[in-house]
């Protein structure tokens, strides 16, 4: 059996090979990258979370007004919060300006 001496590259105090010296490319590069990368991902995530979120929210209103067709009802309550939304948008302004629209009226009953 062939007994290891000084010599022997195993057992050389110092390190001969230059990765040792300095690190290796690979490293250096994936911690260059590591935090844009991952703010890249997040940012990827976030935007299909809001994607997932717009589908589901078209998806619910699609089928709510496929019952409210159905249900005269169920369609008179639906036209009545959109008018309740027409009146608070006209009376509130313009949510771009904050002025007030003109010529614009809420559905007010004036029978009553």
């Amino acid at each position: 059996m062939p007994t290891l001496t000084a010599r022997t590259p195993a057992l050389s105090p110092t390190p001969t090979a230059p990765a040792a010296r300095r690190p290796a490319p690979r490293a250096l590069v994936a911690l260059l990258l590591a935090v844009p990368a991952r703010r890249l991902a997040q940012q990827c995530m976030r935007g299909l979370d809001a994607w997932r979120q717009r589908r589901a929210r078209r998806r619910a209103d699609a089928h709510f007004l496929a019952v409210a067709r159905r249900d005269a009802r169920l369609m008179g309550d639906l036209r009545g919060a959109c008018d309740r939304d027409d009146t608070e948008q006209a009376v509130a302004g313009d949510s771009r300006t904050g002025h007030a629209v003109p010529g614009a009226r809420g559905h007010t009953l004036h029978y009553l």
